[in-house]
């Protein structure tokens, strides 16, 4: 039993309103995760259609203003009955937006389990960037671990990586991109597959940016439930017995 990665959205940029795409094919029995990191901190974003929601925190620290200050992030979540179509998230009085996410599948007569969250901030201000979430999600070996992380200026990242004690994790960058629009916002999507072992400790986020700054990340367990698709019954026909059947 695991999971696959089946695309993401591709990053967009705004700031009281933002129309996100789906990638295509998506199916009915996908699981997807959208989320979204805007400034200023205060403002909680929604959006539009079935979602349920993930949670909204505040990451980094500092004061709002160009290249500093908080950040907040929010995420949801929803399994597919039909293909993907745009999701609109709404900022009322915000400043800069960036949002993504990804999709993810499963094989059938499989069931998802409710994706997992956790956060992390850093709030020491440098180059040496590490978000680690405030629980441990228990993934295990055919789990994703899903991440998007965000800095609080429009900077460029190298090292990216997400690590979790007890795991061997298969890292792979997705994507990622800024905003220099109104206090500029720095944003990245990485995932992980579990290849093997058992978690033991909560999960984390890496990178090394090119300028000082301050910022924080959502982390995701993508997995299955141990429940399994209900089969539908299946009559079984019983021929009349004759005198000649049974003699």
């Amino acid at each position: 039993m695991a999971v696959s990665f089946f695309g993401n959205y591709i990053l967009q940029a705004g700031t009281t309103s933002i129309g996100l795409n789906p990638p295509s094919s998506t199916a009915s029995g996908d699981l997807e995760i959208i989320w979204i990191a805007n400034k200023l901190s205060g403002v909680t974003p929604t959006t539009s259609g079935t979602w349920t929601s993930l949670g909204s925190v505040v990451v980094g620290t500092g004061t709002d203003g160009v290249g500093t200050g908080p950040i907040r992030m929010t995420a949801w979540w929803h399994e597919l009955t039909a293909a993907a179509t745009t999701s609109t998230l709404t900022i009322t009085g915000g400043n800069v937006a960036l949002c993504g996410g990804g999709v993810f599948r499963k094989a059938g007569g499989e069931v998802w389990a409710a994706p997992n969250m956790t956060n992390g901030s850093d709030t020491s201000s440098g180059t040496g960037f590490i978000s680690t979430g405030a629980a441990n999600f228990n993934a295990v070996t055919g789990d994703i671990i899903y991440s998007a992380g965000a800095l609080t200026a429009n900077t460029t990242l190298s090292a990216r990586s997400i690590t979790a004690t007890g795991l061997t994790l298969t890292v792979t960058g997705i994507d990622s991109g800024g905003s220099a629009t109104g206090n500029a916002i720095f944003v990245w999507t990485d995932r992980a597959a579990v290849t093997a072992g058992t978690q033991s400790a909560a999960a984390a986020t890496t990178a090394t940016s090119a300028a000082s700054t301050t910022g924080g990340s959502l982390l995701f367990r993508v997995g299955l439930s141990t429940a399994r698709a209900a089969r539908p019954v299946q009559l079984v026909e019983r021929s009349a017995l004759t005198r000649a059947s049974v003699w």
